[in-house]
């Protein structure tokens, strides 16, 4: 599998390759992310607790590996909600393991006069002049200084 990155003149990641997936992003001026734009199929890959007889991923046969990982390429992605069901077997019965993914083909970064991120396409953050963060609204948590 091909992984390629490519930087700008400032050191911002431009894009990044993995396999058939390709990543976009821009930046503005002052070199803050502001977009992201994904194309391309994705690659799905994980381990299994113990040696799997065959891993399956939404229907389409994975590669299984001697350390007890596992590879499928070329799966399509929607501009959104994805799911992925993987579905391990192994002697004596199988392990099915569903997981959804929020995957938008693109996502755009806001901020506000002090450079704080106020939106990342998801969530939504406000500060206080004293704290890193003070509220922070949308899915997923925030690691470093979040008050909730």
């Amino acid at each position: 599998m091909k992984k390629m990155w490519v930087m700008t003149s400032a050191g911002s990641l431009r894009y990044r390759t993995n396999g058939g997936l390709v990543q976009t992003f821009t930046s503005d001026p002052v070199n803050q992310l502001t977009n992201v734009t994904r194309n391309g199929r994705m690659t799905v890959s994980g381990v299994t607790p113990v040696p799997a007889a065959s891993v399956t991923v939404n229907g389409q046969q994975a590669e299984t590996y001697g350390d007890l990982s596992f590879a499928a390429t070329n799966l399509s992605l929607f501009d959104g909600r994805n799911s992925f069901t993987i579905v391990a077997q192994k002697p004596g019965g199988g392990v099915t393991n569903i997981t959804i993914s929020h995957l938008p083909s693109s996502i755009s970064l806001a901020y506000d006069s002090n450079g704080n991120l106020t939106n990342d396409g998801t969530r939504c953050f406000a500060y206080d002049p004293r704290e890193p963060i003070e509220q922070h609204h949308g899915g997923g948590p925030v690691e470093g200084g979040l008050r909730v």
